[in-house]
C-alpha cells in the first residue's frame, strides 16, 4: 500500500520540476502560439488560463491535469488503497480540455465555476463531452452567473463599464443566496428566535446589493455567507438555524439591532487602518471577512492585487492597478496601507512602463549592489 501512495504521488504532477521553466516560457512569450506552446507543456497541473492581446485574441482554457480514472466507482469517495487498478498513469491531453478561443459573444469569465458557461452560446465547451470523473465542475458561482448577465447583455463595453462590471456587488436573482433565503422562509416557522419576523422583513425587502448603506445585506451575508459556494441541497436545515441563530447574537450583542449597516460591519484592517468596504462573498467585487470581538468582520480574502490592461488601435499597451494594502509589510513605510483607500473608493493608479514616465514619477533611484557595499566600506571605516 505504501508502494502504491508513493507511485501516485509522483504521477499527481506537482514533483513536475519544469513548473518554473513553463511560468518562465508564459512570462516570456510575445504572442498566443508562443504562450500556448508553453501551456502545453502541462507542467503545471492546476490553475485556469486566460490570455488576451493586442490583436484582439482572447481563450480560455480549464487548465489541469485531470486524470483517465477507472469507471465504475465515485471517485468524490474514499477508494480502496489496495486497489492497483485505481492507479492512474495518464492524463487528459492539452488539446482536449475545456477551451474557448475568440468567442462570438467577444469576452470569457473564469469565476471558480463551470468551463461549461464560460462565454454565451455555442462556442462553450460541451458538458456532455466530458465524463463525471474528471471531477470537472457543473456549478455556477454568483460571481460567474452575474459576470455572463452583465458582459452577456451588453454588446459594446465601454472602459468605464468594464470596471463598473468589475467591481459589481450584486447578488443575481439565480444566486444560492436567494435560494438560502427561500430556505429560510421555509423553515421559519421551527427557528425559536425573537428576530425571526424581522429578519423575514428585511430579507423580503432587501434588492440582492451590497452597498456600504445597505441595512438590509448584513444579516442574510453573516447567515449565509460561508454556504454561497456550496450547493443548497449539501447543508442541512439545522445547519442553517444555527448560522442564522449565530449572525442575529453577534449583530445584537454588539449593535442591539440586526438591520446594521453593512459598512460598520465589512471592514478593511491593516494596522491603524479601519474602512468600511462594499463587496461581499461570491460577488465581483469579492470580500471575504471573519468576525472579530469587535463587532465586525475583518477581510481576508477576495479582491487583493486588482489589475485592467488595454490596447489602443495602435497596439500601444497601458495597465492601471490596485493592492489592498500597498506593497510593504514594515509598519514604518509610507506605503504599509497608502492604497487602502483606493481601494475602497474603487480607485486604480497608472502602471508606468517607459523609461520617461519611470523617472518622472520616480520615488527613489538606487543601485542595491553598490548602495550596499558603499554602506559596508562606511562601517568599517567607522
Amino acid at each position: 500500500k505504501g508502494e502504491h501512495a508513493t507511485y501516485a504521488i509522483r504521477y499527481s504532477g506537482y514533483g513536475d520540476v519544469r513548473i518554473v521553466e513553463q511560468w518562465y516560457k508564459m512570462n516570456k512569450a510575445s504572442n498566443y502560439q508562443q504562450w500556448k506552446s508553453a501551456m502545453e507543456m502541462q507542467a503545471l497541473p492546476m490553475f485556469n488560463a486566460g490570455y488576451a492581446d493586442k490583436d484582439g485574441n482572447i481563450y480560455y482554457v480549464y487548465n489541469a491535469k485531470l486524470p483517465k480514472r477507472k469507471e465504475g466507482f465515485n471517485w468524490q469517495k474514499v477508494l480502496p488503497g489496495d486497489n492497483s487498478s485505481l492507479i492512474w498513469n495518464e492524463y487528459l491531453d492539452f488539446s482536449d480540455l475545456p477551451q474557448v478561443m475568440n468567442p462570438e459573444a467577444g469576452f470569457i469569465q473564469n469565476c471558480n465555476s463551470s468551463p461549461f458557461h464560460t462565454t454565451l452560446g455555442k462556442e462553450n465547451p460541451l458538458d456532455e463531452k466530458y465524463h463525471e470523473n474528471l471531477g470537472i465542475e457543473r456549478h455556477l458561482t454568483n460571481r460567474a452567473i452575474r459576470s455572463l448577465e452583465l458582459f452577456g447583455g451588453d454588446d459594446s463595453i465601454s472602459d468605464e463599464e468594464f470596471i463598473k462590471y468589475k467591481y459589481d456587488t450584486q447578488y443575481s436573482k439565480e444566486s444560492n443566496m436567494v435560494k438560502y433565503i427561500n430556505r429560510l422562509k421555509k423553515i421559519s416557522s421551527e427557528i425559536d428566535s425573537d428576530y425571526i419576523d424581522e429578519a423575514l422583513e428585511l430579507m423580503a425587502d432587501w434588492d440582492l446589493s451590497v452597498s456600504l448603506d445597505s441595512h438590509e445585506a448584513t444579516l442574510p451575508i453573516l447567515t449565509f455567507g460561508l454556504f454561497l459556494e456550496i450547493e443548497p441541497e449539501e447543508i442541512t436545515d439545522d445547519q442553517i438555524i444555527s448560522s442564522f441563530t449565530e449572525a442575529t447574537s453577534y449583530l445584537f450583542e454588539h449593535y442591539g439591532r440586526i438591520d446594521v449597516m453593512w459598512g460598520r460591519i465589512n471592514r478593511l484592517v491593516r494596522g491603524e487602518t479601519s474602512l468600511g468596504l462594499s463587496g461581499a462573498p461570491d460577488v465581483p467585487h469579492a470580500i471575504y471577512g471573519l468576525p472579530t470581538d469587535k463587532g465586525y468582520l475583518r477581510g481576508y480574502a477576495g479582491d487583493a492585487y486588482l489589475m485592467i490592461i488595454d490596447w489602443d488601435q495602435d497596439g500601444n499597451v497601458n495597465s492601471r492597478s490596485i493592492h489592498q494594502f500597498g506593497s510593504y509589510q514594515n509598519h514604518d513605510s509610507p506605503h504599509f496601507s497608502d492604497q487602502s483607500q483606493m481601494f475602497v473608493q474603487k480607485e486604480l493608479k497608472q502602471i508606468w512602463f517607459d523609461l520617461k514616465s519611470i523617472q518622472q514619477n520616480l520615488e527613489k533611484k538606487y543601485r542595491p549592489i553598490k548602495d550596499f557595499v558603499d554602506e559596508k566600506i562606511k562601517d568599517i571605516s567607522k
